[in-house]
């Protein structure tokens, strides 16, 4: 029920007949809202990630050894993907 003001008769409340419709249903906000988030959450991994490789390929200092754990997780993920190390 919308709030009234003093010199504001009863009779001048909005019904919800008079409330505007919305321009898309609610399934559409949704499914557009969701999307809207996963391409935040997928851009928050995959930006960080291209500028990284980005910055490997053209940097000409030398690199740093990985880890020897890194370095085993690396290439035991490398392996099955067909992917060099």
């Amino acid at each position: 029920m919308a709030q009234t003001f003093r010199d504001q008769p009863l009779t001048a409340q909005v019904s919800t007949s008079r409330v505007e419709k919305t321009l898309y249903g609610l399934p559409l906000r949704r499914l557009l809202a969701w999307s809207l988030e996963v391409s935040l959450i997928a851009g928050s991994m995959v930006l960080p990630w291209g500028l990284g490789e980005l910055l490997r390929q053209r940097s000409p200092a030398d690199l740093v050894p990985l880890n020897p754990v890194a370095d085993w997780v690396q290439s035991a993920i490398a392996r099955p993907l067909g992917l060099p190390p």
